[in-house]
């Protein structure tokens, strides 16, 4: 699998009274998408965001997010597909856990495996929505298959020296409720 090149510019103070065409450095936010992550004061995860036309979600974030008052700093990554943003932003939101954030912010809980995709696949879905607490402590569990030994069936039953009654058919049509 290889990884997508992507842009990151350095995390930089904000002037969230700037007018809008300087919301932005020079570079950022060109690519197909971009990944934003604002910060407070003491460097606190604020929100974090991913949009094909930052400018534009920038202003709107202006006029009606109750965090940007308190936005102090940005941080901006460009990525040459969008699907590639989208990955990049849950990843950052699940790692920093900004406090504005409501997507996101919880793990799934549930994860329908199909065995026929592969392992390869499978361990992709896991590394994509499982912290990685998780995905170590699984890792660790799978390489110690003794940890979880194979049940045992008891001994077939033994009929030696048995006087067996004869053997009726059951037939459960016949049988009395």
């Amino acid at each position: 699998m290889i990884k997508e090149q992507a842009r990151h510019f350095p995390v930089r103070p904000f002037d969230r009274n700037a007018r809008p065409r300087d919301l932005l450095a020079r570079g950022e936010g060109g690519g197909a998408s971009a990944v934003y992550r604002f910060y407070a004061h003491g460097r606190q995860p604020l929100y974090i965001g991913v949009s094909s036309c930052l400018s534009v979600r920038l202003a709107d974030h202006r006029r009606t997010s109750p965090w940007w008052s308190l936005a102090e700093y940005i941080a901006v990554s460009c990525y040459r597909s969008h699907k590639a943003a989208e990955a990049a932003e849950v990843a950052a939101i699940m790692a920093e856990r900004p406090i504005f954030n409501r997507q996101g912010m919880t793990a799934r809980t549930r994860m329908e495996i199909r065995f026929e995709d592969g392992a390869e696949s499978i361990a992709a879905e896991l590394h994509r929505i499982a912290s990685p607490d998780l995905v170590r402590d699984l890792a660790r569990l799978l390489a110690a298959p003794e940890l979880f030994p194979t049940p045992v069936a008891p001994p077939p039953p033994c009929f030696d020296g048995l006087a067996m009654a004869p053997v009726r058919p059951m037939n459960p049509e016949n049988e009395a409720t």
